[in-house]
């Protein structure tokens, strides 16, 4: 699989823009993308809404104005290393395909927690372990010795199937959150 790096236009932003893999554009929120976000959130809501604890906010009030929030306020959250949110598109036809995000960063471990939503009308297509891998391949440029984590809900079936076919590691440790223990997977380097 090849991977293109790309930041922001300006080559001094620290800021990663875009990846590109043989089948995806995977690139930073930005504002004007709230519509398309909306869509696909709203696809994919009661799939979402259905592991409560791994999507806590599926059950907030949503709206375009508010899709459209999260992408303006993304390059803010990236250039404070809080949160890079990247949206996931088809490479042929530049369909939206869903979400991933690398949060929580601890950098005295030096480590990354990563998450991601696919729309629904796109699930169970592999998609994610080449959009993982990219990021996993992005986040190892910067510094070959990130631990890069993906908690997952016990509860959440699916998502335990997508860690174990992106070809993370489940650990021996859990993490609880929201009243609900996850199982913590690592991608090895």
């Amino acid at each position: 699989m090849s991977i293109k790096f790309m930041k922001q236009q300006d080559p001094n932003s620290p800021i990663l823009y875009k990846l590109e893999t043989d089948n995806f554009i995977i690139r930073l929120a930005e504002p004007g993308d709230g519509k398309l976000l909306y869509e696909g959130l709203m696809e994919t809501i009661e799939v979402l809404k259905s592991s409560p604890n791994t999507w806590p906010w599926a059950h907030d009030e949503q709206s375009e104005e508010l899709s459209e929030k999260f992408c303006y306020n993304a390059y803010s959250r990236a250039l404070r290393l809080v949160r890079v949110s990247l949206l996931i598109f088809n490479k042929t036809d530049n369909i939206f395909l869903g979400v991933v995000d690398a949060k929580r960063p601890n950098l005295t471990e030096l480590s990354w927690e990563t998450s991601a939503w696919i729309r629904l009308s796109y699930q169970n297509k592999n998609i994610l372990k080449e959009v993982m891998s990219a990021l996993q391949d992005w986040l190892y440029s910067n510094n070959n010795q990130m631990k890069i984590y993906f908690g997952v809900d016990k509860n959440n079936a699916q998502m335990q199937s997508v860690a174990k076919k992106s070809d993370f590691s489940k650990l021996d440790s859990t993490s609880t959150r929201n009243d609900s223990v996850f199982d913590i997977y690592k991608i090895e380097n």
